[in-house]
């Protein structure tokens, strides 16, 4: 027995796997160790930073324990950047009086000012980032004393009501000595208390603000003449309350639309798929003709072009084969294999429709003896000597006895094969589309078709529709023309009924007076208005919010929200970081020519906190144009083509990309005409104009470049 000593493949892969597995758990180890001590030694250090300036302040006299521009005011700083072992750390203290509920609160306590607590916060960034918070209080040596000043109580609460824990407070007074600039956050119920506040009339400028939450403040009357939350007063000896509502933001997410858009059915007519029926018709290579002919017996019902093919012979004798109908002619004087070659084939030439073809075989070389016809009754043994079946629709194989009477009755003595060429087409032809079912349809448009009609052909195009038996041609009545067939295109379908007609199908007829050419249909396609809304690029439009923070001097409301923005050109706009309230949009016409008609949802929108809302203005213009760019051989949209409006006596010249749908929509416009340039890469330029009045659409077909 042989042994093998090696590794398989197998064996190699499950073992780079195991050693893949443990090394990576032991980096995985590796890296949360670094982290740990990582941490732990930033963490030492930010520790004996904030220990630091905890000793600070017990070693301070007490009246110098407060912050710089802080309630109570001393001389720590409020905020310091301190660097060690390569990590910057930030040392923020706080100082604030405390109210102890041993003895009242206010309003009852008149001395509200207990003792001092100190909060050092020191964090530090990074890839290992963290904070240390540290927190002692300081009471007076001796009795408790007046501290002066009155107290600020700030209430910060969210749009239900609720307090807001850890709400970032700004204080500024610039009239009190030591002026006031400090940040305090509330406590857990939303609350802050602050004791020894400087007498101050309307000096307190106090902003009310979180991470990814609104802003509320005071405001002076410089800002407003009749502020309704002025800056706050403190007087000697009095409590002051002020609160401030704040909360998730939020965004919009905007869309500038008009409600006119346009959808289309279209076939070049690469496949059938788009074809529900049809009749002597072929559909190849992006076009639609006529079928040339067919035919189904040995009478010939058109023009053809006849051939014989010897196929094989096993006669004991020399015979000869020829052609007796219409007319006499020699084919194979010999009709054996000594002179013949399977496939060896005579050229009969072209017969007329309805020719009857008649063959004979000959007992002889050189069409002599006696001679047995495809017409039996022609026979002088009254024998049928040969057996013609179809093994094509165009070919017919005739099998030949010799022998007078029958003989042995194998019919293999000559075995010659016709076909028949067709040289020439059906005189008429039909098809019909599968049917047009537009989604959200408005207002039927035009019928557009690219055809090619040589001299005797032509074709008519119909509008189909179902009666609730069948599908018919629309009566004149309602599209004059159509029971005959239009000729030119585009057709104007504009004129239809959406609610007789939600649905159609469109029908080609071809016809041919020549036989030997045949009419082409190379494309067609029908468009349509939908409520599927079009973007409008570049829309200005102003944002106003409901909530005021007062009036001005005629008493009219100063609103605390109010913006100007504008779309970009695909008609969007992201705005973010939005105050919860009821907003209403506006639109100038007058200066830009637009209607604001509908918003989705409906204006007031009523925008709530943490939440992003989707918001559509529809908009119109009392004359507009859209544009579909499409690719002249499939029809398909292009994508970023370039279309140029303008109208040089109207200062008018705009361009804009199409979108994925091939449109670009200009609005508003001027009733006028326009000149036109489109193009896109890898495409022939199109230079055209347009009469614009009203809403106007036009389809751009651009045909490659060679």
């Amino acid at each position: 027995m042989r042994k093998s000593n090696g590794f398989t493949f197998i064996d190699a892969m499950v073992g780079t796997s195991l050693v893949l597995i443990v090394f990576l758990g032991i980096f995985g180890v590796y890296q949360l160790g670094l982290k740990v001590v990582s941490q732990s030694k930033a963490r030492i250090t930010a520790t004996a930073l904030a220990n630091q300036k905890i000793e600070l302040a017990h070693n301070l006299p007490y009246d110098d324990v407060g912050t710089v521009g802080g309630i109570p005011s001393g001389t720590i700083l409020e905020t310091e950047d301190v660097t060690r072992n390569n990590i910057d750390y930030t040392v923020k203290t706080t100082v604030v009086y405390i109210d102890d509920p041993f003895d009242g609160v206010v309003p009852n306590d008149t001395l509200p000012a207990d003792y001092k607590r100190i909060k050092v916060k020191t964090s530090w960034s990074g890839r290992f980032e963290g904070e240390v918070n540290l927190v002692t209080d300081i009471v007076p040596k001796g009795i408790e004393s007046e501290a002066g000043g009155g107290t600020l109580l700030v209430s910060v609460f969210n749009a239900e009501g609720l307090g807001v824990p850890q709400a970032d407070l700004h204080l500024v007074n610039e009239e009190v000595t030591p002026p006031i600039d400090a940040w305090y956050q509330t406590d857990n119920f939303g609350d802050l208390v602050l004791p020894g506040a400087p007498v101050s009339v309307e000096g307190y400028q106090i902003t009310a603000s979180r991470t990814s939450y609104s802003t509320a403040r005071t405001y002076g009357s410089e800002e407003v003449v009749n502020p309704s939350k002025p800056h706050a007063s403190v007087y000697e000896g009095d409590l002051t309350e002020i609160s401030f509502s704040i909360d998730k933001v939020s965004n919009l997410s905007i869309d500038t639309v008009s409600p006119v858009g346009v959808a289309s059915f279209f076939d070049s007519f690469l496949d059938e798929t788009k074809i529900a029926e049809k009749s002597h018709i072929v559909v190849a290579s992006g076009q639609v003709e006529l079928e040339p002919s067919h035919y189904s017996n040995i009478i010939l019902p058109v023009a053809g072009r006849v051939k014989v093919e010897f196929v094989s012979e096993d006669a004991s004798q020399d015979n000869s084969f020829g052609l007796y109908l219409p007319h006499e002619e020699e084919i194979f004087p010999y009709a054996d294999s000594e002179h013949l070659n399977p496939g060896d084939s005579y050229d009969l030439g072209l017969f007329t429709e309805g020719t009857e073809i008649g063959f004979f075989l000959a007992t002889q070389p050189e069409y002599q003896g006696p001679r047995w016809y495809t017409d039996s009754s022609l026979n002088s043994d009254g024998y049928d000597h040969v057996r013609i079946t179809q093994p094509g629709s165009s070919s017919w194989k005739l099998e030949w006895e010799d022998t007078e009477g029958g003989g042995d009755e194998d019919f293999d003595d000559l075995i010659a094969l016709m076909t028949l060429t067709a040289e020439g087409y059906f005189s008429s032809g039909y098809l019909i589309s599968t049917t047009v079912i537009p989604e959200e349809l408005t207002g039927w448009e035009k019928l557009y078709f690219t055809d090619e009609e040589p001299a005797a052909t032509q074709i008519s195009y119909q509008i189909l529709y179902f009666d609730g038996g069948g599908w018919i041609s629309i009566p004149n009545s309602d599209l004059p023309g159509n029971e005959v067939g239009f000729g030119l295109s585009p057709v104007d379908l504009s004129g239809l009924s959406v609610i007789t007609y939600p649905e159609i199908k469109l029908k080609g007829n071809l016809s041919t007076v020549d036989l030997t050419v045949s009419p082409i249909l190379y494309d067609w396609q029908v468009s349509w208005k939908t409520a599927s809304p079009v973007p409008v690029a570049n829309t200005p439009f102003k944002l106003e919010g409901a909530k005021t923070i007062g009036t001005d001097g005629e008493g009219g409301p100063v609103l605390k929200y109010s913006q100007n923005y504008i779309t970009n050109g695909f008609g969007h706009l992201e705005i973010i970081n939005l105050e919860w309230d009821s907003y209403s949009f506006y639109v100038d016409k007058a200066a830009t020519g637009l209607d604001l008609i509908e918003t989705q949802p409906t204006e007031p929108l009523d925008l709530l906190p943490d939440t992003t809302q989707p918001v559509t203005l529809i908009l119109e213009a009392e004359n507009t144009l859209l544009i579909t760019v499409q690719d002249a051989s499939t029809l398909e949209p292009i994508f970023a083509a370039s279309c140029r409006v303008y109208n040089f006596s109207l200062s008018y010249d705009k361009q804009q990309p199409t979108d994925e749908d091939g449109q670009s929509f200009f609005i508003p416009l001027e009733a006028a005409t326009y000149d036109l340039e489109i193009g896109a890469s890898g495409y022939q330029i199109y230079n055209g104009q347009v009469w614009v009045s009203g809403d106007v659409t036009l389809t751009v077909n651009l045909t490659k470049l060679p």
